[in-house]
């Protein structure tokens, strides 16, 4: 789902909630990290990833899951909140207000993810 992201992208999107978060024992994280199993951590705006850019306390700073064939992505953030920089309150004065944002990234990358599994006409069509 997320392999038309380039990796360590940094993929914007709005944390509307304080309650969803990752919670689970500490066996259980280790194997959830071991499984690869984590899609996305919170991380402030220059990258960096540290117990502060998480709003909700979600265990292991993550912000989204994929199960383990990697086609099922469970997701705290809400990137449908975000397809263009003109969602972003703290944009560059620069910034292209039309140009696709985090969330609109994110969807390409699922529309990838699910024609390259569909049917050629049904993809053509």
């Amino acid at each position: 789902i997320t392999a038309a992201l380039p990796a360590n992208a940094l993929v914007p999107a709005w944390a509307a909630h304080s309650e969803g978060r990752l919670a689970a024992t500490p066996e259980r994280l280790d194997e959830i990290v071991a499984g690869g199993h984590v899609a996305f951590v919170y991380a402030h705006a220059d990258g960096t990833v540290d117990a502060s850019a998480v709003p909700n306390g979600s265990a292991l700073g993550c912000a989204g899951l994929v199960n383990r064939d990697g086609n099922v992505l469970a997701i705290m953030p809400h990137p449908e909140r975000d397809g263009w920089n003109f969602n972003h309150l703290d944009r560059r004065s620069g910034d292209d207000v039309l140009a696709p944002s985090g969330g609109a990234l994110l969807f390409k990358s699922f529309i990838e993810a699910v024609s390259s599994r569909c049917h050629p006409e049904l993809v053509e069509g």
